[in-house]
């Protein structure tokens, strides 16, 4: 085992003598601390925002978070590699010590720690390569291949690899003595120790990181500009998407962002506002109503809806229209557009209230399905119970399923009649 202060010699006719413990070597270690503490930190602060709100624990903040932790230890190995050799050359010059002082220093003082922080340093290393993959991976695969759920089921595999590989193979290289103190292949801290065949040297360190490390650049940048070509600037792309994002995560924003930064508008929300309005004369969404990407898009459908219904003369354009685009009535468009089923449980609500001298004498339950085909929730549980009832009495267990099939079927009828009913004549052109 070599330590600072050895003289190495290889096979390659090469020999130098390691790092002395001079002042511009111990600056080097100094540096080296504070830039790792202040990574350590940035970590650490990742981890703790991921902890703290539950709302953001997305797979990608999720592998970004497991990417943290790889650093926070790589960073602690470094700290610990570096206030190694600063503890150890402040002994003074080890290179004119006597040769039995500083064998005691080597290996009781240096060795031991420096086994460790090579085995911290260079595992953390490979997770932080493979977590870097994954995270290329995973954009790749969720934006550019909507395989989310694909993703997902492989995440007990990602833990495997991206903890599992590393552990095990520099665990290998730390029992056959590979691990160790040498100038050759790294700084003041220890990496791959002194290999005197050259080959079997460059294939060690290959083995111990760089190979990864070069694979993860080749590959994340493939993958990343990939991804990037298929992705536009969100605020163009989809407004809505961004103004319903904006909306949920405000609040959040607003908690992290110190007091005098909390009236802080979120970048390009103006942008994305004038986008959205283009065409469309309905006012900006606020409240729990501007979190839904819903929200925003029926607002804009409808208001574009009548724009081009009052723009349109022909007929059978009018019935092409109305067919595509109107689903509600213009009165309902509102909150139709606030809550799936909304419109259902309104007419509920005014059917129980018309009707509530009934319940004193009968059972009632108000029954309203939307033109689209969304029940209102009453009448979703009447329908179960009584596709359940069905099914008891008939033994087919698909009775609520056909029971179902044949509502839709009923109101696609009625919906057809009253685009029909906007035509003259027997609308047959509208089929052509």
């Amino acid at each position: 085992m070599y330590c600072p202060g050895d003289n190495i010699s290889g096979n390659d006719s090469c020999s130098y003598v390691s790092d002395r413990g001079g002042s511009t070597a111990r600056a080097i270690s100094v540096v080296a601390i504070f830039s790792s503490l202040l990574s350590c930190m940035g970590s650490v602060l990742i981890i703790y925002v991921y902890l703290r709100w539950p709302a953001i624990r997305s797979g990608s903040r999720a592998i970004i978070t497991y990417l943290a932790i790889a650093d926070f230890v790589t960073g602690f190995g470094y700290i610990m590699g570096s206030s190694n050799y600063l503890q150890y050359t402040s002994y003074g010059n080890v290179t004119a010590m006597p040769a039995s002082t500083k064998v005691e220093l080597c290996n009781n003082l240096f060795t031991p720690v420096c086994k460790i922080q090579s085995f911290l340093t260079t595992s953390s290393s490979m997770m932080s390569f493979l977590w870097t993959l994954i995270l290329a991976i995973y954009l790749h695969t969720t934006v550019v291949k909507n395989r989310v759920r694909l993703v997902q089921q492989l995440v007990p595999l990602y833990h495997v690899i991206a903890w599992g590989l590393p552990t095990v193979v520099i665990f290998v290289m730390l029992a056959t003595d590979v691990l160790g103190y040498a100038p050759v292949a790294s700084a003041n801290w220890c990496f791959i120790g002194v290999i005197r065949d050259t080959t079997l040297r460059i294939a060690m360190i290959m083995v111990g990181g760089k190979f990864l490390e070069i694979i993860t650049y080749v590959v994340a940048l493939v993958l990343f500009v990939s991804t990037s070509i298929r992705l536009r600037i969100q605020k163009d792309l989809a407004p809505s998407a961004f103004l319903a994002s904006a909306a949920a995560s405000s609040e959040l924003a607003h908690m992290i962002l110190p007091t005098n930064m909390q009236q802080t508008q979120l970048s390009y929300v103006d942008e994305a506002l004038v986008i959205w309005s283009q065409g469309c004369q309905e006012q900006p969404l606020t409240g729990v109503a501007a979190h839904h990407q819903k929200s925003w898009d029926s607002l804009r459908l409808f208001s574009m809806a009548d724009t081009l219904l009052k723009n349109t003369t022909d007929e059978l354009n009018r019935a092409r229209l109305l067919e595509a685009s109107y689903t509600y009535a213009p009165s309902y468009s509102t909150i139709a557009a606030q809550q799936a089923g909304a419109v259902g449980q309104q007419a509920e609500d005014k059917k129980a209230q018309k009707y509530k001298h009934l319940s004193s004498h009968h059972f009632f339950t108000p029954v309203a399905i939307e033109t689209s085909g969304v029940y209102g929730p009453r009448t979703a549980d009447f329908l179960k119970e009584l596709g359940h009832r069905l099914r008891q009495v008939s033994g087919e267990a698909s009775s609520f399923h056909y029971l179902a099939q044949r509502l839709s079927v009923a109101i696609q009828r009625g919906n057809s009649a009253s685009v029909m009913g906007t035509m003259d004549g027997d609308g047959e052109e509208f089929f052509v």
